[in-house]
Order: C-alpha cells, then sequence, then structure tokens
C-alpha cells in the first residue's frame, strides 16, 4: 500500500510539473482531445466518483492528491495561465480516450455560469463560440463532447449523444456544478438550421431559449428579457413564443431538475447569430452578460 501510495504521488508530481511547464493553449488542447477515441458506457461508479472530483476541483481544491485522484480516473489536469487568470483544464489520457468529454474550470469564480456544447461535432460553431465566451467571460466552467454524438455503443442500443446520456461524465460535471453553484445558470448551447423548421416562429428566430420543459422560470424569463434587449436578433422563449426546440428530451436538464437545479437553459441558436458570436466580441459579451448571475 505505501508503495503505491509512493507511485501515486510521483505520478501527481509528474503531472503538476508538466501542467506548470505547458504552453498548449486551450483551443490546441480542446483540439487534441476531439482527435481519435470511440465512445464507451462509463460504469455508474466511474460517473459517481467523476462527480465528486468535479465538485472538489470547482470548489477550489488543488494540489496533488486531486491531479493524482483524476489521473486514476484516466483524466489529465493542466494549469493553464493566462493574463490576469488561471484556468484549470481537465483531458482524457493518451491510451485512455473514451469520448468523456473536455473541461475547462475556472474554480471559485465570480459569475455562477458554465457553459455546454454537446454537440460540437455537429452543430456547427457551438464549440468554438463556447470556448470563446469561456475564455473572454468569468464563467466558472465550461464541457464539451470529445466524440461525434452518433457513434452507436457496441451493443447498438445506445449512442454517444452526451445531451441524452444520465450515464455519462457530463452529467457528473452537470450535478457538480448545481451543488456548487445551487442558484447559478448552466447553459447548453445547440444549433438549428431555420430552413428545416416546421413553423414560422421557429424559422424567423435566432435564438430559442428553453429551461427544458414547458415552464419556464423567472430566472429564465429576466435572461430573455436581457437578450432581447441587447442583440439585434429575434429571441423566442419556449413555449410561449415557440413551439419547437424545447429540449424535453434532454438528459442533463433533467438530471438537474431531479436534484432540484432550476438553472438549466437550452439554448438554439441559427446559423447566423452562431457566426455574429463569434466574429463579434461586444455581442458575446452581450450574450454571457445576460446569463451570468453573481458577476459584476
Amino acid at each position: 500500500m505505501i508503495r503505491r501510495r509512493s507511485g501515486i504521488f510521483l505520478l501527481a508530481l509528474l503531472l503538476l510539473a508538466a501542467a506548470a511547464a505547458a504552453a498548449s493553449e486551450p483551443a490546441e488542447l480542446l483540439a487534441e482531445a476531439r482527435r481519435g477515441g470511440a465512445y464507451r458506457l462509463p460504469e455508474r461508479s466511474a460517473v459517481e466518483r467523476a462527480q465528486l472530483l468535479f465538485e472538489r476541483t470547482l470548489g477550489g481544491e488543488s494540489g496533488p492528491a486531486l491531479v493524482a485522484a483524476w489521473a486514476e480516473e484516466g483524466f489529465e489536469m493542466l494549469a493553464l495561465d493566462r493574463p490576469g487568470q488561471r484556468l484549470l483544464a481537465l483531458r482524457e489520457l493518451p491510451g485512455r480516450k473514451s469520448g468523456r468529454g473536455f473541461y475547462l474550470l475556472r474554480p471559485a469564480a465570480a459569475c455562477r455560469l458554465a457553459w455546454q456544447a454537446p454537440h460540437s461535432f455537429r452543430d456547427l460553431d457551438t464549440g468554438d463560440l463556447a470556448l470563446a465566451l469561456m475564455l473572454e467571460g468569468e464563467a466558472a466552467a465550461a464541457a464539451w463532447n470529445t466524440v461525434p454524438r452518433d457513434q452507436v455503443l457496441a451493443a447498438g442500443r445506445q449512442q454517444s449523444d452526451l445531451a441524452h446520456q444520465r450515464q455519462s461524465i457530463l452529467a457528473a460535471f452537470s450535478r457538480a456544478f448545481a451543488r456548487v453553484y445551487p442558484d447559478g445558470r448552466l447553459v447548453q448551447l445547440h444549433g438549428f438550421a431555420a430552413e428545416n423548421r416546421r413553423t414560422e416562429a421557429a424559422g424567423q428566430a435566432a435564438l430559442i431559449l428553453s429551461a427544458g420543459h414547458r415552464y419556464p422560470g423567472p430566472g429564465l424569463r429576466t435572461a430573455r428579457s436581457c437578450l432581447g434587449q441587447r442583440l439585434d436578433d429575434p429571441v423566442r422563449l419556449f413555449p410561449d413564443e415557440v413551439r419547437e426546440l424545447g429540449g424535453t428530451g434532454n438528459s442533463i436538464g433533467a438530471v438537474l431538475r431531479e436534484a432540484g437545479f432550476a438553472g438549466f437553459v437550452h439554448a438554439e441558436l441559427a446559423l447566423q447569430l452562431r457566426r455574429r458570436l463569434g466574429t463579434n466580441p461586444a455581442a458575446r459579451n452581450d450574450f454571457q452578460a445576460c446569463f451570468c448571475t453573481g458577476g459584476p
């Protein structure tokens, strides 16, 4: 047992040294995390352990013990020093890639906000947008999928769509965020094609907001009003103003509601808005400001 603990501690020191020397930019780390790997459904016990580790990390813990614990779960934790801030990146270790996601964390953040891009391969620009929002703003965390959402598992019964997997590391991340920031907001970014909509209301919308069910609360209504004032694009609220793209089958929204968290936001963005946000820092700032709770 002593030898095993010594090995873990040595591994932690090596990982910390690598983290301190890491010169990679977050975009490079994300791109590398999205290369290779086939999705495997994690065991329930692994999901539970990951949730506890996310809670510790989001809560501000650091040091060799935490680095070693993440390494045992197959993740490398890197400290990224950027002008005026420090971020933590969590990526799957080489040889242990199984589509569990890539994560950026800003422990003890002033803005109680998390971004998710669970369909970043298929929903064009959502992955890059989540990264820009995370790096430019003060959000506590962001998460991305690292394999396409339509990989079929060996059993042929389930797919790799993390927005529709209750037993996933993304779900563990989401529950951990809800525990550390119970009055925060977790915004899941999606993209839609206006020409494929069934109704005029959806086809003309640039942004469709939903709580993932049919009863949007006051916090989401406030965010919708804020975005309507700040963005030069039509913003619609599900189901009051539009009856499509409400994310009612979203598993992350469901597990958060079961946990008593009311801050889940399902955000569907039309292509023109994704492109405008991608090229306009001021518009991104306005977009984030309407979701940030606890910030300046």
